[in-house]
């Protein structure tokens, strides 16, 4: 170690009375100390003693050495290079001295100096197999330098970022570096990353105008062009020769200008200007991709409005190049592609729209575009006819006469056989396109692609529906199964079966029809919307056809007295008085007991009352139907069937025979198990499912339990799925009990259920088994359990409805429970849930369930939120009953203010509309 005299330069006048010995021993001590502080790892207090000692003896080369150490530690780099060239200075020869100068070059980014220390250490040292390591270190990171270059001069701006990682192993430091990998992160769109590295330099280093560039690049890039020039502005104030900030900040400014220019044009319809000047600010810049992007998208949208359509398909596919999430492109090429008729790239494009953001509208014009699809790969009657799709009947009818001329085969006649028989083909497609497209109901048929046998399919086989297709005894068992226990009780409660007719209906013209079948459903089904949806669009389909009825005003033309009586219709005409000499029997009249009436017609009852209140309407049964007929005639012959056929049933076998016979069929005993199981068991479970459903829980019950018996003597031989009906009779046993109100036996049926479910590893019967189990813990009151096991089904889940059912009645339980933050969350997820399936009266449940949540919480501003959007859901629905529960909530002002308000009273309203709105 090299130690010099020490002097008195910067001593303390109360050491200046000290000898050169007591001062050396001095500073010997404090350096001893600053040791010991350095081994302990705290560098604060050695770098303050190293510096007393270096103030008591300030020409010891050592003490620097030492104290440059502790700034390296402490990351000091600089500082520390301060000290170690000063180390050297003093002492040449000192060879850590030459070493950490090394260190801190090669910290710093300054390869090459750091490379000339290292040489300096090995002629001191020779065998120091440190230094050759620091060497290798250097020579890498000058390699890695020199790579960088050559890798942005080529724009391979992943190999810089590649190399600056690697360089920056060693020159930890060097801001240099960091700010060459924060420039090349932003040119890849990497903004997160570059703003990061570049905000970690202006934190140790405000005024470095390299990074004040780069931050103001990566602004400039995210399309926030204002943001950007002023961070380019003031890295020109710290460094004005900086090139690369005043080249961006003019191309910044002409961007931004000569966007404006062009929507500007485009809003004054001045589309070709706005073309020309889109056109002019892409190539500005090429390398500011989302500005670009919005660009390319801004000029498809002008070139669609010019009819370069696939020039606008050619821009939006640019777009969608530079940014894979911008929506708005795929949507516009996507509406490109439906005019110019390519239907399959939108589809795409739609799909991977309705992917992205899942909303009603996307969903309208998915379905939309798979509609002119498949009617683009049937036979176009208007293209055959050459009329566009909103021609009048005028038009086609003058397209028929021109193309039938046309292709007539007596214009023909003396052409070749070859061209005389395909001019006939095309004068029959003329002929048969006429004859859809001049029929109104067929026309409405062709455009709505109506087609009766895909309902069929849907059910009963065909892509995505049911197939009783295979020979295996077992496969077919359980199809049957699965037919009665999923299929037939939704047709049985009105479900498919009467929205699928209301839809063949509607789509065949008869409006009127398919009306009475909407709100038939609608009644007995009150949870599913598309009955809803089907009433309203089924209205304004009859206000299109015969206009509003308060509006039409009608013509009295010719004699309308047949009108005034019903009776003199029935009678037979006057002039053919003596056609018959028979005496016509009088026939029987029909019941007039509202409840005989009732009995005999069933499920048609509420459509004979439905029809009667629509005579009621004066101004609807003036109206006509479609193909000219009188809405009264209509009505009345509707009326007059349902009476024929319940005189005919009436008269076939009467109400007491109907009663007796209904009797002696529950005295009947199971028949005794076939040789044909399958049949057997379709219909005894068709039996015990008929006898729950019409009231008669207990004759269920013994029916159930008897066919359990048969079951359980027969082997898995005769019947391989034995597990899975024994399962799915505990669960019609269990409903029994629940109908009987013996939950508890009700329980452990449904846990046997379960069981087997378990067992046999079928999903459906889990699920079943799981939530019937769920509903009776929350009916007797044990919401844990009820969560637990209604927890356990949503892996189960496939349906939306079924989702947002299920989060709400979780909330439900979690919130009797008085876990106010668990019930927020079910009922947010239960909202996302409805919302994704457009379901409005969900979505009034859910949104009342976490208005309830938040008002238990505190947060009365989110409840008054969710309350209010609930109640808007209701006015658009015309719900009254919920409408007046939520109206009867206190705003958020009196929330806030009024020390009365209690929120179990909301709750207690609230739970109205829970118990109104359950399925």
């Amino acid at each position: 170690m090299a130690t010099e005299n020490c002097d008195a330069v910067n001593m303390d006048p109360d050491m200046e009375l000290l000898s050169d010995e007591e001062l050396e021993r001095e500073a010997e001590g404090f350096k001893e100390q600053g040791n010991a502080f350095y081994i302990k790892k705290d560098y604060a207090e050695a770098f303050n003693y190293y510096s007393k000692a270096i103030d008591m003896c300030p020409k010891n080369a050592s003490y620097y050495g030492n104290r440059a150490a502790t700034l390296m530690m402490l990351c000091r780099y600089r500082e520390a290079l301060e000290d170690s060239q000063q180390a050297v200075r003093l002492d040449n020869d000192f060879m850590k001295g030459h070493l950490r100068e090394g260190k801190c070059h090669l910290s710093l980014g300054n390869a090459m100096a750091a490379s000339r220390c290292f040489q300096r250490v090995l002629e001191l040292e020779p065998d120091n197999s440190q230094v050759q390591q620091e060497l290798k270190n250097a020579d890498s990171v000058l390699e890695y330098e020199r790579m960088a270059e050559i890798g942005f001069e080529k724009r391979d701006f992943r190999m810089v970022v590649f190399c600056m990682d690697r360089a920056l192993e060693s020159a930890v430091a060097c801001h240099r570096f960091k700010i060459l990998k924060a420039e090349c992160l932003a040119l890849l769109g990497r903004y997160p990353e570059a703003q990061s590295v570049a905000s970690d330099i202006l934190r140790m280093e405000s005024t470095n105008a390299d990074a004040l560039y780069v931050r103001g690049l990566c602004l400039y890039y995210e399309d926030c062009i204002d943001k950007a020039v002023q961070f380019f502005v003031q890295a020109l104030r710290m460094a004005p020769d900086h090139d690369k900030a005043r080249l961006a900040c003019r191309n910044a400014k002409a961007l931004k200008a000569k966007k404006e220019e062009g929507n500007k044009a485009f809003k004054e319809g001045s589309f070709e200007a706005a073309y020309e000047l889109y056109s002019e600010a892409l190539t500005i810049d090429p390398n500011n991709i989302k500005t670009n992007a919005k660009l390319y998208c801004n000029r498809a949208t002008v070139g669609s409005k010019l009819k370069k359509l696939e020039q606008a398909i050619e821009d939006c596919t640019k777009a969608i190049k530079l940014d894979e999430t911008y929506i708005k492109a795929y949507l516009r090429r996507a509406q490109c592609y439906m005019d110019t008729e390519q239907y399959e790239e939108a589809v795409r494009d739609y799909e991977k729209v309705y992917q992205t953001e899942k909303t009603k509208e996307h969903k309208h014009f998915l379905k939309h575009a798979q509609l002119e699809l498949k009617k683009s790969k049937r036979k176009d009657y208007y293209k055959v006819l050459g009329v566009n799709k909103n021609a009048t009947e005028d038009e086609i009818k003058k397209a028929y006469r021109k193309r039938a001329l046309l292709h007539h085969p007596d214009r023909h006649s003396g052409a070749s056989p070859e061209l005389q028989k395909e001019e006939e083909k095309k004068f029959k497609e003329v002929g048969e396109a006429f004859s859809v497209l001049s029929d109104p109901k067929k026309k409405a048929r062709y455009d709505s692609d109506f087609d009766a046998n895909n309902i069929f399919k849907a059910f009963f086989g065909g892509p995505g529906g049911f197939s009783f297709e295979g020979n295996s005894g077992t496969t077919c068992l359980k199809k049957l199964i699965w037919t009665r226990k999923f299929l037939l009780p939704v047709w049985l409660t009105g479900g498919f079966g009467l929205y699928q007719k209301a839809e063949a209906l509607y789509y065949m013209g008869e409006f009127e029809f398919a009306l009475v079948f909407y709100r038939k459903g609608q009644k007995l089904r009150p949870q599913i919307q598309e009955f809803r949806l089907g009433i309203q669009k089924a209205q304004e389909a009859i206000e299109n056809s015969v206009g509003n009825p308060s509006f039409v005003k009608l013509e009295i033309k010719g004699d309308l007295s047949f009108l005034q009586k019903d009776e003199e219709r029935a009678q037979p005409v006057a002039a053919i008085p003596n056609l018959t000499t028979k005496k016509k029997q009088p026939t029987q009249k029909t019941p007039k007991s509202a409840k005989t009436t009732k009995q005999l017609l069933g499920e048609f009852y509420s459509d004979k009352k439905y029809l009667e209140n629509l005579l009621k309407d004066e101004d609807l049964v003036k109206g006509k139907t479609k193909s000219g007929e009188q809405l009264q005639d209509v009505i009345q012959g509707c009326l007059t069937y349902l009476d024929t056929c319940t005189e005919f049933w009436n008269q076939e076998k009467p109400i007491s025979a109907q009663e007796k016979e209904h009797k002696l069929e529950q005295q009947k005993p199971l028949p005794s198990a076939p040789s044909d199981p399958v049949q057997f068991l379709l219909k005894c479970l068709d039996d015990i499912d008929a006898d729950l459903m019409s009231g008669n829980a207990e004759g269920s019950l013994n029916k159930a339990e008897e066919v359990m018996t048969i079951v359980q003597g027969w082997s898995e031989k005769e019947v391989p799925n034995k597990k899975e009906l024994l399962g799915n009779l505990h669960s019609c046993i269990g409903n029994a009990f629940i109908d009987l109100g013996d939950l508890g036996k009700a329980l452990d049926h449904h846990h046997k259920d379960l069981e087997f479910a378990k067992l046999c590893k079928i999903p459906d019967a889990m699920f079943r088994a799981l939530d019937n189990i769920g509903r009776i813990y929350a009916q007797i009151g044990q919401f844990s359990q009820a969560i637990e096991f209604w927890e356990k089904t949503i892996p189960l889940v496939r349906g939306g409805l079924v989702k947002t059912w299920l989060f709400h009645e979780i909330g439900w339980c979690y919130l009797e429970l008085n876990c106010h933050k668990e019930a927020r969350d079910c009922g947010i997820r239960s909202v996302a849930a409805a919302d994704e399936i457009a379901d409005e009266k969900w979505q009034i449940n859910a949104n009342v369930l976490v208005a309830q949540s938040e008002l238990k919480l505190g947060d009365f501003e989110s409840s008054v939120s969710h309350f209010e959007r609930a109640l808007t859901l209701a006015q658009l629905q015309e719900d009254h009953s919920a409408m007046n529960v939520i109206q009867k909530v206190p705003s958020l002002p009196l929330m806030k203010q009024s020390n009365t308000y209690h929120s179990d009273d909301v709750q207690s309203r609230c739970m109205v509309i829970r118990c109104d709105s359950d399925c």
